[in-house]
């Protein structure tokens, strides 16, 4: 959900990966970003080298939870998968 405080409600934010009949290349783009966002941004993390954390100025500081699951259609966005 959109505007919820993630660390506060133990919850993530999750990415479902399209159909496997409906694949699209940005399954991969996403899960890349959301990898290099989670990875930047956990507690503990020594800032070295080329890796940057990702914080909004007036944010909450908090890591960026997340996890990517298969597709499961089980959702009210199923339209947007159909080609029809």
């Amino acid at each position: 959900m959109v505007g919820l405080w993630v660390s506060k409600y133990q919850s993530l934010l999750y990415m479902h990966r399209t159909a496997y009949g409906n694949p699209h290349y940005i399954n991969d783009i996403m899960e890349n970003y959301y990898n290099v966002a989670g990875f930047g941004n956990r507690f503990g993390l020594g800032m070295t080298g080329n890796l940057k954390r990702i914080v909004a100025p007036d944010g909450s500081d908090d890591p960026f939870l997340y996890a990517i699951d298969d597709h499961t259609g089980g959702s009210d966005h199923e339209v947007f998968n159909d080609w029809g």
